[in-house]
């Protein structure tokens, strides 16, 4: 995943215990075993040089823009959202003033505002969303907007 990930690409890596490497390499055989030539020639191309720095300028353009836009959001929230802005990455942990359980905000921003966060009970903390912010900027503009709105109503 990431910047180097592509739809459809079946080339990775992972770094972690050898127990869970020894169990993953059984799955990394069974979905890279005989990659399309297509799959092959596009992974290539990504891990070039040239295309890894580029991939790697957009990325950093991305997030720094969106970083920007999330922080001009928290702060026009009033005090409702809080933040220890993030050092790299593009996941924020934002926390919320009203006293509504994560995962009840998460569904209710899902089916009635059709925006998806990750309820910061999933990590034992209540009271928190998980934000990503590596997308689109308008999507994001929007999503934020639309959180902004229900988080607004629930004071």
């Amino acid at each position: 995943t990431g910047t180097g990930s592509g739809p459809g690409l079946r080339a990775g890596w992972v770094v972690g215990p050898h127990e869970m490497i020894n169990t993953l390499w059984g799955h990394h055989d069974y979905t890279t075993i005989s990659p399309s030539f297509i799959s092959d020639r596009l992974a290539l191309m990504a891990l070039t040089p040239r295309t890894r720095q580029r991939l790697m300028a957009r990325a950093r353009s991305i997030l720094n823009e969106n970083f920007l836009v999330l922080g001009r959001w928290v702060d026009d929230m009033d005090g409702i959202v809080s933040w220890i802005p993030p050092q790299a990455g593009a996941i924020a942990f934002l926390r919320y003033a009203p006293s509504t359980n994560s995962t009840e905000l998460a569904t209710r921003l899902r089916k009635e505002y059709d925006v998806l966060v990750v309820p910061g009970d999933h990590f034992q903390m209540d009271g928190y969303i998980r934000v990503g912010y590596g997308g689109d900027r308008r999507l994001l503009e929007e999503g934020l907007r639309r959180t902004g709105d229900l988080l607004r109503s629930l004071r």
